[in-house]
């Protein structure tokens, strides 16, 4: 039943999903990505933003990975490289990273 409420549209259902998405907890990104694609019918309608979504979220949590030497590196504003193609530096070995 609508109960008179107009439906969204994609990109407001994609800014809903961005929200979840980003206030989702450290380490759960998938499980949310994946479950807010099934309540938008698939995870194609958000393919297209979810390298953006996936930067800001880590950006945002100063999430850490493994560069190819295996030191951690801690994603931050401070280190980015280049903020379209998700790049990083590892201070420490003095390498940019490619984070998706």
């Amino acid at each position: 039943r609508n109960c008179g409420m107009a439906e969204l549209s994609a990109e407001q259902k994609v800014q809903v999903a961005k929200g979840f998405i980003l206030a989702s907890p450290p380490g759960e990104i998938g499980d949310v990505v994946r479950d807010v694609g099934v309540l938008l019918g698939g995870k194609e309608a958000l393919e297209s933003h979810l390298p953006e979504i996936a930067r800001e979220y880590n950006l945002k949590h100063n999430e850490v990975c493994k560069g190819p030497d295996g030191e951690r590196v801690v994603v931050c504003p401070r280190g980015e490289v280049d903020a379209q193609g998700g790049s990083f530096v590892d201070p420490s070995g003095g390498m940019v990273l490619k984070v998706d």
